[in-house]
């Protein structure tokens, strides 16, 4: 039996998905013949908008009065990138830390900004089935991913409401 376990976005980027190991480890050791596969959407999502942007999000939110501030700039310029990679590394200074410090409350504001861009939208599509072309295509890309693994079970990590959402537009 072919199992993938999926941990939906909207958490932080360096949120681990320790949920869904920890049901793949018991699954495995305890039922015959079983596989699993963990996808951390989550992670991929991020990765996505900070390598290629986000489809048309920023000017979607702008044209229909959402509360959200445009986000492509900070891709655009590769800033957004930049910041992601500094975060990975450990401060060794205090110069560093400063800078880590201040990357982390730009990366924090950049992380809300995209929720907040994205949830009339999963809100429009589950109370009133309105799949708009920015979310039609983000969701895509993520179910043809589930969908590759070929499983006959697939389960998702809710965590948060953020994550009913997300998950609920792709189930």
């Amino acid at each position: 039996m072919k199992i993938c376990l999926v941990f939906s976005p909207f958490h932080r980027p360096n949120s681990i998905p320790f949920g869904i190991a920890y049901l793949k480890s018991n699954l495995e050791r305890n039922i015959p013949k079983v596989r699993v596969k963990n996808l951390d959407l989550n992670v991929m999502f991020f990765n996505r908008i900070i390598q290629k942007g986000l489809n048309g999000l920023g000017k979607h939110c702008l044209s229909n009065n959402l509360k959200c501030i445009p986000l492509e700039n900070l891709i655009v310029s590769g800033e957004i990138k930049k910041i992601s990679e500094r975060l990975k590394k450990r401060p060794s200074t205090q110069k560093d830390f400063n800078l880590y410090v201040n990357d982390a409350y730009i990366f924090e504001k950049f992380y809300k900004e995209v929720i907040d861009c994205y949830q009339p939208l999963f809100k429009s599509f589950i109370e009133q089935d309105i799949l708009t072309g920015v979310l039609a295509k983000i969701l895509h890309q993520d179910v043809e991913r589930i969908l590759t693994e070929e499983p006959e079970i697939v389960g998702f990590s809710i965590l948060a409401e953020n994550n009913f959402s997300y998950s609920l537009g792709l189930g």
